[in-house]
């Protein structure tokens, strides 16, 4: 009796694993198709983003631009261009504040005889009006 019913049973497996392979294919072509469409999607947010730093590197250009940190410092926070007597130019890598042989420290009291050294060999002497 087994026998009888062997050929449909061979016939019911090759149909189920056909039927199972073909719903593998298609589940496999769905992903893949998934898959491609979120790669373009991660494309396209990356060519977006890549747009949007570019923009930001242009506005912090814009930003620190010597002209742009000037309308800022006149205009929002009042500031004014000092006139060529209020310069003073040393050498920071040489410059050494002395009062009376020690090392001056600001906020202390009045300094009388101020030296400025430029370098070693050229001195600048300043400091109070009344001084000795």
């Amino acid at each position: 009796m087994l026998k009888r019913f062997l050929p449909s049973i061979k016939n019911a497996g090759i149909i189920a694993i056909v039927i199972l392979m073909a719903y593998a294919f298609i589940w496999q072509r769905m992903k893949l198709q998934d898959l491609s469409e979120d790669i373009e999607r991660k494309k396209t947010e990356v060519r977006q983003l890549e747009k949007n730093r570019d923009y930001l590197k242009g506005e912090i250009l814009n930003q620190t631009s010597l002209e742009q940190v000037k309308h800022v410092a006149e205009n929002r926070l009042g500031m004014q261009n000092s006139e060529e007597s209020d310069l003073v130019t040393y050498s920071d890598s040489l410059l050494t504040i002395l009062k009376n042989g020690r090392k001056y420290k600001p906020g202390s009291s009045s300094v009388k005889n101020l030296a400025i050294t430029h370098d070693a060999d050229n001195p600048v002497q300043g400091g109070h009006p009344n001084a000795d």
